[in-house]
């Protein structure tokens, strides 16, 4: 949880934990946004520095939670994910390191879910993992690079092999 103190953000977390009762181990009906505020809070806050925390924390609230943060985490799947992508970058006209920062967000707590123990996790698989990220193009094409000053000893060379008897 982020806010303008730490004692603030603290007291958010405890509200938190006491609304959402997470200690009990009834998953089943969790949502994906309680369980990334879980995740952030429990894990990621004592990973990562405060502003990295921040940046995290405001991917999360701002473009995850509002979209796709009352599904289920069981219900999840990659199409949500690619439709959440899509229309970040399609409708909303997001960058592609802007809906990368989403996909990351949403990849690292399904990773999270995965290297738990069998018994704690919630999903099988991580629903990101298929996701295409929009945006960016991959070239097929040869980079052709201009000619420099060295077109006199290219020139000389292409002499040497047409005038050469018997070919190469």
């Amino acid at each position: 949880f982020s806010s303008k103190s730490r004692a603030d953000a603290k007291r958010r977390g405890e509200e938190f934990l006491k609304t959402h009762n997470l200690s009990d181990r009834s998953y089943t009906s969790i949502t994906l946004g309680d369980y990334m505020d879980s995740w952030m809070f429990n894990f990621k806050r004592n990973e990562l520095k405060p502003q990295s925390y921040d940046k995290l924390d405001c991917t999360i609230r701002i473009h995850i939670k509002p979209e796709i943060g009352y599904l289920s985490m069981q219900s999840i799947t990659t199409k949500d994910i690619q439709n959440l992508l899509n229309k970040k970058y399609k409708e909303e006209g997001l960058s592609y390191s802007s809906v990368k920062k989403i996909h990351d967000a949403l990849n690292a707590c399904f990773e999270f879910n995965l290297a738990l123990s069998p018994q704690e996790r919630i999903l099988s698989y991580n629903p990101c993992r298929a996701a295409v990220i929009p945006g960016k193009q991959k070239e097929n094409s040869v980079k052709v690079l201009p000619f420099t000053n060295q077109v006199p000893e290219l020139m000389a060379i292409s002499d040497l092999v047409v005038t050469k008897p018997g070919g190469l």
